[in-house]
């Protein structure tokens, strides 16, 4: 794959802008409740979330969190998860929310399914 970019840092923009369209065109119904938008949000980012978190650790191997803080794929990352949680939750609690659904994804990644899936029971 590295063949089609010419560095990592451009292989891994193009990845971060495509997975980022897909968080931004989530299908959020307004209508229903706060639990059950988080849920269809978390739903839309589970099925590439192992992929992407190999290919998110591989890139940031070796940078120091100053890079990662300042490197622009990581800050375009970031803003849309928050701008998409802060749509359900309003800014109070969208990090620590957000933090909640990816712990929630990492769990259920790491477990192969068995832990980290939302029981009926709210995300945050």
């Amino acid at each position: 794959m590295y063949h089609y970019f010419p560095t990592k840092k451009s292989l891994f923009m193009a990845s971060t802008e495509s997975v980022m369209n897909r968080v931004e065109e989530a299908p959020l119904d307004v209508a229903t409740t706060e639990a059950a938008q988080l849920q269809a949000l978390l739903d839309s980012m589970r099925d590439e979330f192992g992929p992407e978190m190999a290919l998110l650790f591989d890139y940031l191997r070796g940078k120091s969190r100053g890079e990662i803080a300042s490197d622009e794929a990581m800050q375009l990352a970031l803003s849309t998860y928050l701008e998409a949680v802060k749509r359900i939750v309003g800014p109070e609690r969208a990090v620590e929310t957000l933090s909640v659904v990816m712990g929630h994804l990492m769990l259920d990644y790491l477990s192969g399914g068995t832990l980290g899936r939302s029981k009926g029971g709210n995300l945050v």
